[in-house]
C-alpha cells in the first residue's frame, strides 16, 4: 500500500545528468511499446533528447494503458527541432491518464511538456513556464487526439510561433 508514503521525505528521482547547457547527453528514459505502466510519485529531471523521436522522458508508442500519478516532470527537452514533446508523447491509438502531475520548464518545438496523438485525460495537473519554439508551449493535440482536462492549471507557458505561425501558449489543437 503506497497511499501513506511522504513524497517529499521519499522522492524517487530520476535525473538524465543534463547541466542545461551541453549538447552532448542524448537520453530518452521511458519508451513503452507494450502492456500496463503506472509511474507513481517520481521525478524526472533534467533530461535531454535529440534523437529520432519525441518525448525524452517517457514516449508511448504502444500499450495498454498508462497511468502516470504524483509525478514532476522539470528540465525534459526534445532537442531535435523535428519532433515533439518536451517531456511525454502519447503516441496514436494510447491513452495516458494523469492524476496530480506537474511539468515545468520542459521545451520542444511543438508541445513544450506533452504532445498528445493518441488520449489524454489529466486532472489536478499542473503545467508551469513550458515553452514551444512553434506550437502548443503546454500541450500540442494532435488533429486526432483526444483531451480531458479537469481542474489543471497553465501557468506562464509560451509558444513562439515560429515555424507554423500556431502558437497556443498553453494548448494548440490542431485542426
Amino acid at each position: 500500500d503506497l497511499t501513506g508514503r511522504d513524497l517529499k521525505t521519499n522522492a524517487t528521482i530520476i535525473d538524465g545528468g543534463w547541466d542545461g547547457n551541453s549538447t552532448d547527453t542524448n537520453y530518452r528514459l521511458f519508451v513503452i511499446q507494450k502492456g500496463t505502466w503506472v509511474f507513481d510519485g517520481l521525478t524526472f529531471q533534467n533530461v535531454r533528447y535529440s534523437g529520432k523521436a519525441s518525448g525524452s522522458a517517457i514516449q508511448v508508442i504502444k500499450s495498454d494503458g498508462v497511468t502516470i500519478k504524483d509525478c514532476s516532470f522539470t528540465n525534459c527537452v526534445n532537442a531535435n527541432t523535428s519532433y515533439s514533446g518536451g517531456a511525454l508523447r502519447i503516441d496514436t491509438d494510447n491513452t495516458v491518464d494523469m492524476i496530480s502531475c506537474t511539468f515545468t520548464q520542459n521545451s520542444a518545438q511543438n508541445g513544450g511538456a506533452i504532445y498528445v496523438a493518441g488520449n489524454l485525460n489529466a486532472v489536478s495537473c499542473d503545467f508551469s513556464k513550458n515553452t514551444a519554439t512553434a506550437s502548443g508551449g503546454a500541450i500540442l493535440a494532435d488533429a486526432a487526439a483526444v483531451v480531458k482536462l479537469d481542474k489543471c492549471e497553465f501557468t506562464q507557458n509560451a509558444a513562439n510561433g515560429e515555424l507554423s505561425g500556431n502558437g497556443g501558449g498553453a494548448i494548440c489543437l490542431e485542426s
